[in-house]
Order: C-alpha cells, then structure tokens, then sequence
C-alpha cells in the first residue's frame, strides 16, 4: 500500500510514519518508526515539517492499540511549549550524541572493512599462486602457504567480525582458489575461538589450505562440473584426498596431523564418508573441523549464485540434515563463536526493512546490530540499530543476495557474505540429491 500524507496536527499514536528529513536532522534513531507516545508527537511537530507520511498497513487499526500504546496516550496533555522543549532536550540531546557515535562507528567500519577486504584479496591471490604452481615447486609451496596461515593468524583474524564479512566467492573460475581461503580461514577463526595454541593454529590453517590440493590431478573438467555426477567420475574425485597426501608426502615440513586432515577431510562421523570410511574417533580432529567449513563453503558459495544457500539454510541443513555425519560439538562451537547472525547476513525485519548484520551480539545472538537501508539517507550514514534496544523489532528471516534490490545491495556494501543459522526451516531447499552432491564435494 502507498503512503497517506496527512497534516502534521493529524498524527496519532499508532501510526507508523516516515519522516522526510535527513537522518541526523531529527531526534529519533529512524526515519520510519511506529509513535509510541505523546512525547513523540510533540517532537514531531517541533521539527518544522508541516505534513508527515504514514504507512496506514504498518499502522495500529483503531481498536488495536496496544495497552502500553493507549496507556501512553491518557497521559495528561504536555505542559507548555518552554517546558516541552527543556523536558524532551536531554532525550534530544543524548540520541543525537547515540546517532553521532553510530555514525563515527560506520565510517570506522567501512575504513578496516576496505583494508581488510584488501589484504583478503591478496591472499586469496597468493593462494591461487601457490596452487597453480604446486607441482612444479612444493617446498616453496609450503613455505608460502605457511606465511599465509601466518598473516590470517596474527592480522586478519584481529578483525574476525568483518572477515566473515568478506568470505565468498565471486566467480566460478576462483573456485578452487577462493574456497581454500575462506575454508581456512572459517577454520582459524573457529580454533582461535576454541583456544588452540598458536602451532596448532598454524597446522589446522596450513591443512585447511592444502585440502582440496589433491584435485589438481584430476581433470577440470570433472572438478568443476555440477552434480550429478557418473559413477566414474564420482570414484574419480574422491581421489583427490589420496592425491593430495601423495603431493605432501616427501615433504619434511608438513606435519602427520597436517596429513591426516588432507586425507580424512571427507569421512563422516557415521562411517559414509571417504575414503576410508571411518567413524567417530577414528576421524582426525583437525579433519572434523575443516569438513564442517568446507562442507558450509560449498553450500554458500555454489558457482550459480541462485543456487547458493543463505547462512540461516546452509546451517541449518547442515545441522538438522546431516547431525549424523559432521561433528555436532564442532558445529555447535562455530555457532557460539560466530553467532546465529554473523557480520554480512542480510535480513528482513519484522516491520518489512532491510539491512545487513554488522556486529554479532555474544549474549543475545538472535538481535545483532545492523546497518539498515534508507533511501533517504546517504549511504555513508546509514541508519544503524540495536536489536536489543528495540523490542518492537525482530528478525524474520534471512535473504539470498537474489531477492534483494541492486540499489539496496550496493547500498548495504554486503560484499562477500557468510553466515550461520541454526533453527526450523522455513524455506524451499533445492532437492535432496541435488544438495546432497554439493554437500559432499
């Protein structure tokens, strides 16, 4: 429904209105916002405009209001102008000095989030380098594979919130180059939050790395093909983590657990995986960790990006789905370390705006902070909220890049996004073997 335009005098509460007036310029933290109080309208009709828009389908019907709402509008009629003005300033004056700070954070934001996205770019550049090249010079391989681990660990992960940000890929050629990357760095991330010790650190990112290395012997053709495949080729590429122990093998720098990750990454607790098929125990910690990642990875980030799953999805699959074959501990651990929203999930709020989660909330990890879209503000200020300042407010669910606007997409900056989401599915999944073939590449 469009919006009514009515004369400022006519706003009541109940209404659901939208100011027009740039973000900074009014006292309240949005532009579009439900009046609550009589206070509110008294605020409203100081700030000069002389008729206000209002969403009468987002807007209490009469009859509706809510106790607290019709509480709120028996209060006794506001004392005169001179008193209104000195009892609302302090409101006024710390919600300006709020949005000042919101808007200092923004700016800071997005200044580490274009250095950061820099320094992802180069290593995923590196990596590419290091995998091409591998055959022909293993030592100097590992050695560079190795300074990598190191950079995420000591500067990157410093930032973890905006480098689950950045984690996608973007093309389909980078496919082999960018999962690596972001499969190692989800698994740092993860063991930095479980308080491994730095030299694990350093193996478990090192092994992440090299997991897949094993399909530069195998035909492209097979690796990059989309599911389904034929019998053949699927007994084809489940050589590669055979392939990849036999290029480390000689090595004297790589360790036995970095081995071990390489070679079990694709067994499944339940004893269906590959090759080997082991179970439980048997199957490395360092390798249960990386099929966690690698498994999300190849949900998130399938080379069609319509195919691809939301984070609420690609966990949610992953942990109701297939609880049996990834290990439930690990996969409940990178819940708690990264949250249920994640820095980069774009979601939908309960009073239909869009935004993107910036920060995860540790205590309270269904309402992060977000940065909404507003067309009326420039994008350098955003709108940004607290979910667990604003109790009127939820999240409904999260959305694939696809079913948002380009210009609420170049808005919002989302970039490369990831994310996890563990709760009932509410969304059409692609079919089961179709998901299934992905899950286990």
């Amino acid at each position: 429904m469009s919006l009514l335009e009515i004369p400022v005098q006519e706003v009541k509460i109940g209404m659901f209105i939208h100011l027009d007036l740039r973000w900074w310029k009014h006292p309240f933290l949005l532009n579009s916002f439900m009046i609550r109080s009589g206070k509110e309208i008294e605020q409203i009709k100081k700030s000069g405009l002389k008729s206000i828009k209002y969403d009468p389908e987002k807007s209490l019907a009469e009859g509706a209001v809510s106790e607290e709402v019709a509480s709120a509008e028996k209060t006794p009629a506001p004392a005169p102008a001179s008193a209104s003005v000195q009892d609302a300033a302090p409101e006024t004056e710390a919600t300006a000095e709020q949005k000042k700070r919101r808007i200092e954070f923004l700016q800071e934001r997005r200044k580490n989030l274009a250095k950061r996205d820099e320094e992802y770019k180069t290593a995923c550049s590196q990596v590419s380098s290091i995998i091409k090249t591998f055959e022909a010079d293993r030592a100097s391989g590992i050695a560079s594979a190795q300074a990598v681990v190191e950079k995420v660990v000591d500067d990157l992960l410093q930032d973890s919130e905006i480098i689950v940000h950045l984690v996608n890929l973007k093309e389909e050629d980078s496919l082999t180059y960018f999962h690596p990357m972001n499969v190692s760095i989800l698994s740092l991330i993860l063991g930095k939050g479980l308080e491994l010790p730095k030299a694990d650190l350093d193996e478990l990112g090192v092994a992440a790395l090299f997991h897949d290395i094993g399909k530069q012997r195998i035909p492209k053709q097979i690796w990059m093909k989309k599911p389904p495949f034929s019998k053949s080729e699927k007994e084809y590429l489940e050589l590669h983590p055979k392939y990849g122990v036999q290029m480390l093998a000689e090595s004297e720098n790589v360790t036995q657990r970095v081995r071990d990750a390489i070679y079990q990454h694709h067994e499944r607790c339940n004893g269906q995986g590959y090759p080997q098929r082991l179970t439980g125990d048997s199957i490395s910690y360092f390798a249960k960790i990386i099929a966690v990642m690698d498994s999300y990875d190849n949900l998130t980030n399938q080379s069609t990006r319509g195919d691809s799953f939301t984070p609420h999805e690609a966990l949610s699959f992953m942990y109701t789905r297939h609880q049996s074959e990834l290990a439930g501990d690990i996969v409940i651990a990178l819940i708690k370390n990264l949250g249920v929203y994640p820095p980069g999930t774009l979601v939908e709020l309960s009073d239909g705006r869009r935004g993107i989660v910036i920060r995860a909330e540790r205590n309270n990890s269904m309402r992060p902070t977000l940065i909404l879209y507003d067309e009326k503000a420039p994008r350098e200020e955003a709108p940004i909220i607290h979910l667990p300042e604003e109790e009127k407010l939820n999240i409904t669910r999260s959305l694939r890049p696809c079913e948002v606007a380009p210009e609420v997409m170049a808005y919002l900056l989302p970039g490369r996004t990831t994310g996890f989401f563990v709760g009932p599915r509410t969304f059409s999944l692609p079919s089961p073997s179709a998901t299934k073939a992905w899950f286990e590449r």
